[in-house]
């Protein structure tokens, strides 16, 4: 932080480093990914049911979703793919019985 002051014709320059509470990269690892965390750049795959089928694969959902990461890649933004975000995959939900099972 830097404080400038004038006072009496003489310019005081004080330069401070808070100490308590503050963060800079070279806190974290290397190599460490910042990001942001808005919804904005969240997709849900159930958003709309339009395509899903009782079984087997969705090639269509494949492709949109393989389109749509590439897109991402070609403007500069890395996507992380997440197994949960609030939808259980069935198999897991009819193997397990859903989140409430310890096994999960």
């Amino acid at each position: 932080m830097i404080r400038i002051s004038l006072s009496q014709s003489n310019l005081e320059v004080i330069t401070t480093t808070p100490q308590v509470g503050s963060l800079n990269r070279n806190d974290f690892p290397k190599g460490f990914i910042f990001g942001t965390a808005s919804s904005a750049y969240q997709y849900e795959g159930a958003a709309s049911e339009d395509g899903k089928l009782s079984g087997g694969i969705n090639q269509e959902g494949i492709d949109y979703y393989n389109n749509l990461i590439d897109e991402l890649l070609a403007n500069g933004l890395q996507p992380f793919v997440t197994l949960f975000h609030w939808d259980l995959p069935q198999a897991l939900e009819d193997e397990y019985g859903g989140f409430l099972s310890p096994l999960i």
